[in-house]
C-alpha cells in the first residue's frame, strides 16, 4: 500500500501498536457481554457497563484530545497504557466469584479512559503524518485495527472455555510490553505553543454561523453512529445466541466483518470512492445500516446473520474514517487532536444511549419487528442529517492552517504537506522557478517589492491561521516583513536586518559572545584605508551587506590593501576585521520562542586566502566538551543579540587560541544543501520544525541514530569549454544523494572567485567519516574522470 511505503518508522509502529491492541481489546470485548450475563447480571445492566465502555472511551476524548494537542505524545501513551493496565486488573478482581460492580465499574471506566488516550494520540499523530491525505491514513489504521477485529474474537473463543481471566492476562500483558516498548521509543519533542510565545494570536476569525451549520449535523451523524455501532456490542450477541443457541454466532459476526474491512476497506475509500466527498459516504453509509438492520424483520436464525454482514461491514468501513475526516478538515492542524476528541465525545452518548437503549428495546419490544424498524429508523435519521453537512469542496479552507511560500524548494512544499499544511506558492519570475504543484500560485517579483505580495495576499480570503515563509537569505526577510505587516507570527523584520548589516551584526552582540572581533566600518576609500591601519596587517575585508563569500579579501601586505583600495571606489561600505586563525565551523541551530537549539556543528572547507569560497561540508561533526559548550554559548548569545525567535540559523565560527570568535550569522537554514544534510544525517527536517514551531504543532523528531553527511564541490579544467556529462553513474555510487553540474554544456568553466562561480557538487551520506570521505573521494574522482573522458 502506497500509504504504508510513505509512513516514517514511527508511524509504522504506531499502526502496528493499533493491531495488536486491536488484536487483544477483540479479544474480550465481543465476550464481555456474555460474561456478564454469565454472572448472573440482568440484561439492562450488562447493557449499561458495556455501554459504559465505549462512553467512557469517547466521553473522555475531549479532555483527551486537548491534551494530545498540547502534551508529549509519549507522556499521553504511557499514562493510557497505565490506565488500560489498571482497568483489566479491576476487571479481573471484579468478576471473581460474584460480581463486585464498584470494580467493574472502575475497571471499565479506566480502561475507557486509557483506551481514549492511546486512541487519539495514536490518530492524531497519524493525520498529522498523512498531510493531504487522511482520509487514506484513516482507511490504513482502520485497516489495522480490523486485523485485530478478525483474529481477536476467534483467538478470545478459542482461550474463553480456559476462563476469562486468560484473556484478561493477554490484554495486559500486550499492554504492558507495548507500552514499554512505544514510549521507550517515542522521542518526539514537546509541542511548543508558539503561536502564544508569538505573542500574536493565530487562529484568523471563522463565522460562527458557519462553524455551528458544519458542527452540529457532525456531532449528531456521530452520536448516531455510534448509537447505531453499539447494537453490534448488546443486542446483537443476545440475539445471535438466541436465534442459533450458540455462542460462537456473534464471534463469526465480528470476525467476517472484521476481513472484509481489512481486504477491502482501503482500496475502498483509496480507489472506488476517492473523488467522492466524505458527506456523500455518510449518507450511503447510514443507509446501508438501516439495510442491515431491516434484514431481521423478514429474516432469522444463520440466513439472517450471514445476510447482516455485508451491508453493515460497508456501513462501517465507509462512516468511521468519513467522520474523522470531516472533523479533521474543519479545525486547524493543531487542533487536530482536539477535533478527533470532540466528534468522538458526540459518540460517548450514542454508545451510552445506544447500548443500553438497544436492551431496553429488548426488554420491552423483544426480537421481533418492532426492534429492528426502530434502529432501521435511526440510520435513515441520521443519513438525512448528514446531507446537512458542506460538501467537501466548502470544508477545507473553514481554519484549516495555510503556508505562504517564497520561491519555495520542493522540500519545503513536502514539509508543509507533511504537517498538514494547505500551501500557496509565491513565484518570483526572475528567481528559480518553484516546483510544479496543484496548489494555487502567486506571481510577483516579491525580491524587490513586497508591497504587491502584501496587497495580493490581503485578497486572497484566508479564513484560517496563515504564515509566510521564506527560507533564503532574501526570502526570510522579506517573509518577515510580510507577516508583520499582516499581522501575521513571525520574527522581528529588525532581527533579519540584523543578520543582513554585519556592520549592526557586530555593534549587537559586542562582548556577549566571548572576546569581540576587532572591526572597523568603511563608506569611504579613506575610511577603509583607515580601518586597514588601525586592524593591521593581516585583515579580512568584506561587503557589509555580501553574502555567498562574494567579495571576500584577506589582505596579507601591502600591495593587497593598495590593490583593494584601488578597487573599492563606489563599492560600497565595507567591513574591515582582524584575521581570525583557527579551524572554521558553522554551526546549525532552530529556534522556538527565542530559545535556540543546536542541530549540529558542521566542519567547512574553503579554497582559502584570498576569497575564502566555501569548497566542503560535513556533519554533524563533534567537538571536545569544553568547545562544544563555548561554540554553543557564542551561538545563542548572538541569536539572543539580534531577537531572532524563530526558525532555523546558520552561525560561522573561528576556534582559536582564544576560544570560539564570531565569523558571521545568518537568520536562515545554511546554504549548500546543508539543510539537505541536516536531513540526511540527523532526520532534523528545518522547514518542517519552523512550521510546526510557528503553527503550534507537535515537533518533528529527528533520527534515533545519526549518520554523517557531506557536500564536496568539484572544479573542472577552466580552459576547455563543458560538455554533456552523464551524472547516472555518480549518483548510482552507494551513499550518493545528489549530482550536480552547474557550467552549461559549450561554456568555459569560470575561475572560483564566489560561491556562485562554483563548477559543481556531489551529495553523500554514510554510516561513519570514513566511510562518508571514501565515498564522496570515489564520486569526485569518478565525476572529473568522466569530465576529462568526454571532453577530450
Amino acid at each position: 500500500m502506497s500509504t504504508w511505503r510513505r509512513t516514517s518508522a514511527t508511524g509504522r509502529a504506531l499502526l502496528l501498536t493499533v493491531l495488536l491492541t486491536g488484536l487483544t481489546t477483540f479479544m474480550f470485548f465481543p465476550l464481555l457481554a456474555v460474561r456478564l450475563a454469565a454472572q448472573g447480571l440482568p440484561t439492562g445492566q450488562v447493557g449499561f457497563l458495556v455501554g459504559l465502555l465505549s462512553a467512557s472511551t469517547q466521553g473522555f476524548s475531549l479532555v483527551s484530545g486537548a491534551v494530545v494537542d498540547r502534551i508529549r505524545p509519549r507522556t499521553v501513551l504511557g499514562a493510557g497504557f497505565v490506565l488500560r493496565i489498571a482497568g483489566y486488573v479491576l476487571l479481573a478482581h471484579g468478576l471473581t466469584g460474584s460480581a463486585v460492580l464498584p470494580a467493574l465499574l472502575a475497571g471499565i471506566v479506566s480502561v475507557g479512559i486509557g483506551g481514549s488516550l492511546i486512541g487519539l494520540s495514536i490518530k492524531t499523530r497519524l493525520v498529522h503524518e498523512a498531510g493531504e491525505a487522511p482520509r487514506e491514513m484513516l482507511a490504513l489504521r482502520s485497516t489495522f485495527v480490523n486485523v485485530g477485529v478478525v483474529a481477536g474474537p476467534a483467538l478470545g473463543a478459542a482461550v474463553y472455555p480456559l476462563g476469562f481471566g486468560w484473556i484478561l492476562a493477554a490484554c495486559i500483558t500486550s499492554h504492558l510490553v507495548l507500552g514499554l516498548y512505544l514510549t521507550a521509543r517515542d522521542r518526539q519533542a514537546v509541542q511548543v505553543a508558539a503561536g502564544r510565545a508569538a505573542g500574536t494570536s493565530v487562529p484568523a476569525p471563522v463565522e460562527r454561523g458557519r462553524a455551528l451549520r458544519h458542527w452540529l449535523p457532525l456531532l449528531l451523524v456521530g452520536t448516531a453512529y455510534w448509537a447505531l455501532y453499539n447494537q453490534l456490542n448488546v443486542v446483537l450477541p443476545i440475539t445471535a445466541l438466541r436465534m442459533t443457541d450458540n455462542p460462537a454466532a456473534i464471534t463469526l459476526v465480528f470476525t467476517v466483518n472484521g476481513a472484509l474491512c481489512v481486504l477491502f476497506q482501503y482500496s475502498l475509500l483509496r480507489h472506488v470512492f476517492g473523488r467522492v466527498s466524505s458527506r456523500a459516504l455518510l449518507v450511503l453509509g447510514f443507509l446501508s445500516f438501516a439495510a442491515a438492520y431491516l434484514v431481521f424483520v423478514p429474516l432469522g436464525g444463520w440466513a439472517a446473520l450471514l445476510v447482516f454482514i455485508l451491508p453493515v461491514t460497508l456501513a462501517e468501513m465507509l462512516i468511521s474514517p468519513s467522520l474523522d475526516e470531516q472533523a479533521v478538515k474543519a479545525v486547524s492542524a493543531r487542533r487536530t487532536g482536539l477535533a478527533l476528541g470532540t466528534i468522538s465525545g458526540a459518540g460517548a452518548l450514542g454508545s451510552l444511549l445506544g447500548a443500553w437503549g438497544g436492551g431496553l428495546l429488548l426488554q420491552t419490544l423483544g426480537e421481533g419487528s418492532g426492534t429492528w424498524l426502530v434502529v432501521s429508523l435511526v440510520a435513515v435519521l441520521a443519513a438525512a442529517t448528514a446531507l446537512l453537512l458542506p460538501k467537501g469542496s466548502e470544508t477545507l479552507p473553514e481554519t484549516r492552517p495555510t503556508a505562504v511560500l517564497l520561491s519555495p524548494r520542493d522540500k519545503m512544499i513536502a514539509a508543509a504537506e507533511s504537517l498538514g499544511l494547505a500551501v500557496v506558492v509565491v513565484d518570483d519570475p526572475t528567481q528559480p522557478r518553484p516546483p510544479a504543484t496543484d496548489w494555487p500560485l502567486i506571481e510577483t517579483v516579491w525580491t524587490t517589492s513586497k508591497d504587491e505580495l502584501v496587497v495580493m495576499l490581503q485578497k486572497f480570503g484566508f479564513t484560517g491561521p496563515v504564515i509566510c515563509f521564506g527560507f533564503g537569505e532574501l526570502g526570510s526577510g522579506v517573509s518577515a516583513e510580510v507577516n508583520q505587516e499582516l499581522g501575521w507570527p513571525g520574527n522581528p523584520p529588525e532581527a533579519l536586518r540584523a543578520f543582513k548589516n554585519k556592520a549592526r551584526l557586530r555593534a549587537l552582540v559586542g562582548d556577549r559572545a566571548g572576546k569581540p572581533v576587532a572591526h572597523v566600518l568603511g563608506r569611504t576609500v579613506a575610511e577603509l584605508a583607515a580601518g586597514i591601519e588601525r586592524i593591521g596587517l593581516p585583515c579580512v575585508v568584506k561587503p557589509v551587506d555580501g553574502s555567498g563569500s562574494a567579495g571576500v579579501r584577506l589582505l596579507t601586505d601591502s600591495q593587497d590593501a593598495d590593490r583593494f583600495l584601488r578597487e573599492a571606489e563606489g563599492a560600497g561600505p565595507h567591513l574591515v576585521e582582524e584575521y581570525l586563525i583557527g579551524a572554521e565551523f558553522s554551526v546549525e541551530a532552530v529556534s522556538v520562542a527565542g530559545r535556540h537549539r543546536i542541530l549540529a556543528v558542521t566542519e567547512k572547507r574553503t579554497t582559502g586566502a584570498p576569497q575564502f569560497v566555501e569548497t566542503g561540508h560535513t556533519l554533524p561533526v563533534h567537538l571536545p566538551a569544553e568547545d562544544t559548550a563555548a561554540v554553543a554559548a557564542l551561538v545563542q548569545a548572538t541569536l539572543d543579540a539580534t531577537g531572532y525567535r524563530f526558525g532555523p540559523s546558520h552561525t560561522e565560527v573561528v576556534l582559536t587560541t582564544d576560544g570560539p570568535r564570531l565569523i558571521e550569522s545568518h537568520g536562515r537554514a545554511g546554504g549548500d544543501r546543508i539543510s539537505d544534510m541536516q536531513q540526511l544525517a540527523l532526520g532534523e527536517n528545518v522547514y518542517a520544525l519552523t512550521m510546526a514551531a510557528l503553527f503550534g504543532l507537535p515537533m518533528p523528531a529527528g533520527r534515533e541514530l545519526p549518520r554523517v553527511a557531506g557536500i564536496r564541490y568539484v572544479t573542472f579544467d577552466g580552459t576547455v569549454p563543458m560538455s554533456d556529462i552523464n551524472t547516472e553513474l555518480i549518483a548510482s555510487l552507494p551513499g550518493v544523494t545528489e549530482v550536480h553540474i552547474a557550467v552549461p554544456s559549450g561554456r568555459l568553466p569560470p575561475p572560483i572567485l564566489k560561491s556562485g562561480d562554483r563548477h559543481g557538487f556531489v551529495l553523500a551520506v554514510a554510516d561513519t567519516r570514513d566511510e562518508l570521505e571514501a565515498r564522496l573521494e570515489r564520486a569526485v574522482r569518478t565525476l572529473t574522470t568522466r569530465a576529462v573522458v568526454t571532453r577530450s
